[in-house]
């Protein structure tokens, strides 16, 4: 039989954690709220896959030690706190995030694709979101191009 803490939170803030196992959290697979501002960490560990809030304000983390598509498989993330890192580029975003704070990071770049499927927000996404975001540039761009004739006519 095996047992699994059924813990909803997790508040680690203001410690001296650099580091956590990825086997750390195997455990808490519906781990809800994953808290841990103000540490000294520069990388995720696996993340529960339940995790709908993810607060890592005021760390060290940076982009390259995140594991492309770490958020994505979080489909139940709704809340991303990476204020106040080091993180010089957007993570790719779960559908089902509804809120996202970079402040006080190092980004030069945006790019369009992290927010260009709003309307997928609305239900469940099937298709591979690469395609999906790719996609729905295309649209977007397409709604924009519209309106700018419009607004010309």
């Amino acid at each position: 039989m095996e047992h699994s803490v059924k813990l909803k939170r997790t508040d680690f803030s203001r410690n001296l954690i650099s580091s956590i196992s990825d086997k750390a959290l195997h455990l808490l697979p519906a781990l809800p709220d994953l808290i841990l501002p103000g540490n000294q960490k520069t990388a995720l560990p696996r993340l529960p896959m339940g995790t709908e809030v993810l607060d890592t304000r005021l760390n060290q983390l940076q982009s390259l030690r995140i594991q492309p598509g770490a958020f994505r498989a979080l489909e139940k993330l709704q809340f991303l706190y990476l204020d106040d890192n080091l993180t010089n580029s957007m993570p790719g975003l779960p559908l089902s995030l509804h809120s996202l704070h970079l402040q006080n990071n190092m980004i030069e770049t945006m790019h369009r694709d992290p927010f260009c499927a709003t309307k997928e927000h609305k239900h469940t996404h099937t298709g591979d979101w690469e395609t999906s975001a790719w996609t729905n540039a295309r649209e977007v761009q397409g709604e924009e191009e519209e309106e700018e004739k419009e607004k010309e006519a």
